[in-house]
């Protein structure tokens, strides 16, 4: 089985590419091979799919990105795949084949998506190009003849338009598969590659993925780490104080960063936070914690506890009486214990 998969090489590949590959990895079949689809003709254009303004062409460093893309996706994808660019037939196609597709769909079909149609009724301005775009798209399908094809949700009507076409210029069927996408850091909208400041690159440094990381929403994290079960190793997450906010987003930090294969000399560099080993005593919490003096007072303890600021293995404690063993984890606001 031939799957396709593209995306445009405008920027480089992001969380949100992140989680698409793994998706289409557990969706791949041992004998099946991944064509990923480079955009290096199509990213000068630009998709209009979910945009309210045209987006201007100016040079993208196209080569790079298609460096750091193929870098990246070798890493993370650990099957069959293949990596092509567009711009291999679009720059040698003759204006007749094109002509040929032009002729076939009517320009109501165009039009009547959602994002030009409000784009037109607002008197905004829409290039002819970004028309187009959905026609080129499904050139490269005539090209690949794929058996499946995977993308966005936001590709729903770029798969419409892909179908039309490939029942009038060839017999084989592809079948177009749309997977959710990943919402930005700070809004409930995709998570584009225009913005910046709401999606993390897989070529940022750690110094910006550890900031863009710790400005989320506290309320949101919780979507990013249930997102990323099947990647993160060790992850936390609770629903009590900041403090347990703020260790969530640093979890998640070093985990993506493990993930993305940077180096950290010295994660307390980025926050003060550190992980001590502590004697065990009487398998009782209390006593461990003031023999290891990290409390002088009991009551200090208790009064804790009646906050709901300790966490005993990633649950919240609330019995001071409970019983602890060797290789527990013990979470009291910023700092964590390992029982030894």
């Amino acid at each position: 089985m031939i799957i396709k998969f593209g995306i445009d090489t405008n920027a480089s590949l992001h969380l949100g590419h992140l989680y698409i590959l793994k998706k289409i990895e557990k969706y791949m079949k041992k004998d099946d091979v991944l064509i990923f689809l480079l955009g290096d003709f199509t990213c000068k254009i630009g998709d209009p799919s979910m945009r309210k303004n045209y987006r201007k062409i100016f040079d993208f460093n196209i080569k790079k990105n298609i460096k750091t893309i193929i870098k990246y996706t070798s890493i993370f994808f650990k099957k069959r795949i293949f990596f092509l660019k567009n711009s291999f037939w679009f720059k040698n196609i003759r204006f007749e084949k094109i002509l040929r597709i032009f002729n076939v769909l009517g320009i109501k079909k165009l039009i009547i998506r959602r994002d030009i149609k409000n784009r037109l009724e607002n008197n905004k301005r829409v290039i002819l190009g970004e028309i187009l775009y959905p026609i080129l798209q499904s050139y490269d399908n005539l090209i690949i003849k794929p058996d499946i094809e995977l993308g966005g949700k936001d590709q729903k009507i770029n798969f419409k338009i892909t179908k039309e076409i490939q029942k009038i210029f060839t017999k084989k069927k592809t079948k177009f598969i749309e997977f959710s996408l990943l919402e930005g850091l700070r809004s409930k909208k995709k998570m584009s590659k225009s913005k910046k400041y709401d999606c993390i690159f897989l070529n940022d440094n750690t110094k910006n993925i550890f900031w863009k990381i710790l400005k989320i929403n506290d309320l949101k994290i919780s979507y990013f780490i249930n997102k990323f079960k099947f990647l993160l190793k060790k992850y936390i997450f609770f629903k009590v104080n900041k403090n347990i906010f703020l260790l969530t987003k640093i979890y998640f930090f070093y985990n993506i960063i493990k993930i993305f294969k940077k180096n950290v000399k010295d994660f307390n560099f980025y926050y003060k936070f550190k992980i001590k080993n502590i004697k065990l005593e009487n398998e009782n919490i209390i006593d461990t914690l003031i023999k290891n003096k990290i409390f002088f007072y009991k009551k200090e303890i208790k009064r804790l506890l009646k906050q709901k600021c300790i966490f005993l293995n990633n649950k919240l404690l609330t019995n001071r009486n409970i019983k602890i063993k060797k290789n527990d984890k013990l979470v009291i606001g910023k700092k964590i214990y390992i029982i030894k």
